[in-house]
C-alpha cells in the first residue's frame, strides 16, 4: 500500500469519526433537551400573520344596528406554540390610534378561548401620546397548545360622503378609509413579532352580503383600477412574473341587542361571530387586451 493510499484511508476515516461525533453530540442534545425551543405562530381566522405583510380585516355591519347603537365585534388572534418548549411570559399588545377611542371599551369583559385558565390571564390598558395601548399578559403557553384572544373593536361606516362643485352641478363623491392598528407579540423566549393591520367596515346583512359586497364592490375596483393605472408590458410583466395574492379576512358578529336606560349595544355572544378568508389577484388575464 503506498502512503498515498494511506494518506486518503486516514482522511476518509478522521470525517467518518467527525461524523459520528456530531450525530452523538446532536442525539444527546436531543435527549436533553437542549435543542428544544418554543415556536410561534399566530393567525386571524384561518391567515397565518407575517411581519412582511399589511393584514386587511373587513367587518360587516347591520345597517340599522349602527343608527340604533353602539355596534361591537371582537376579532380573534390566535396564538400557538408550535414547538417543543414552553413559550413563558407571552405579552399581546394592540397599539391603537387615540381616533378610535379604545378606552370606552375598558368596561367589557375580554374572553379567552383556549386550555388556558381565565384567571391566570391579565390585561392592562395605557395611554401615551397618540396611542393607546391594550395588552394581555399569558404567563405560559405549552407545546402544541393554542390560545385566542378576542379583542373588541368598534363598527362604524367607514366611508365619507362629500360634493364637488362642478359647472353643471354638484358631484357626489364617496371616499373609503381604513382604521389602521398594529398587534405586538413578544416573549422572554422568542424574538419580538410586529403585525400591521387596516380595518374596514362595510354595511351588510350578513356574512355572505359582506363576501358579495366586498367582491363587487372593493375587488372589482382594485382590480379595474390596477389595470387602468399599468401599461401593457408591466401588465403583462406582472401576470407572468409578480402576480401577488391579494389577502382579506371577512369578520361578521351575528349580535344581540343589550340595552339600558343610558345606552343601545350589539354584541355578540360566544361564538357568534363568522369568518371568511379570500384570496385574489389583481391582474387578470382576460384584462390584458
Amino acid at each position: 500500500m503506498t502512503a498515498k493510499s494511506i494518506s486518503i484511508i486516514s482522511i476518509l476515516v478522521t470525517i467518518v469519526i467527525g461524523l459520528y461525533a456530531i450525530s452523538e453530540s446532536r442525539t444527546l442534545a436531543i435527549e436533553s433537551g437542549s435543542l428544544q425551543k418554543p415556536i410561534l405562530q399566530a393567525k386571524i381566522g384561518s391567515l397565518y400573520l407575517t411581519q412582511e405583510e399589511k393584514h386587511r380585516i373587513i367587518f360587516g355591519a347591520n345597517e340599522q344596528q349602527q343608527k340604533e347603537g353602539l355596534v361591537i365585534s371582537p376579532f380573534t388572534i390566535e396564538v400557538k406554540n408550535a414547538g417543543d418548549k414552553v413559550l413563558e411570559n407571552l405579552y399581546v399588545t394592540y397599539r391603537y390610534h387615540n381616533m378610535l377611542k379604545r378606552n370606552v371599551l375598558e368596561l367589557l369583559d375580554f374572553n379567552l378561548v383556549g386550555a388556558i385558565s381565565h384567571d391566570s390571564i391579565s390585561k392592562k390598558f395605557s395611554e401615551s401620546g397618540v396611542t393607546q395601548y391594550v395588552s394581555y399578559h399569558i404567563p405560559n403557553i405549552n407545546p402544541n397548545v393554542s390560545i385566542g384572544i378576542d379583542e373588541p373593536f368598534v363598527l362604524r361606516e367607514t366611508k365619507f360622503y362629500n360634493e364637488i362643485e362642478l359647472k353643471d352641478g354638484l358631484l357626489p363623491i364617496t371616499i373609503t378609509y381604513a382604521f389602521k392598528f398594529q398587534v405586538s407579540i413578544s416573549s422572554a423566549t422568542i424574538q419580538h413579532q410586529d403585525y400591521d393591520f387596516s380595518a374596514t367596515i362595510i354595511t351588510s346583512d350578513n356574512l355572505d352580503d359582506l363576501l358579495l359586497k366586498f367582491k363587487n364592490q372593493v375587488i372589482s375596483n382594485e382590480i379595474k383600477d390596477f389595470r387602468s393605472q399599468s401599461s401593457f408590458f408591466s401588465y403583462l410583466g406582472t401576470l407572468l412574473f409578480n402576480n401577488i395574492e391579494q389577502k382579506a379576512v371577512l369578520i361578521y358578529p351575528n349580535n344581540t341587542k343589550v340595552q339600558n336606560e343610558k345606552a343601545v349595544i350589539f354584541f355578540p355572544e360566544a361564538n357568534k361571530v363568522a369568518y371568511r378568508t379570500v384570496w385574489y389577484k389583481l391582474a387578470q388575464w382576460n384584462r390584458l387586451f
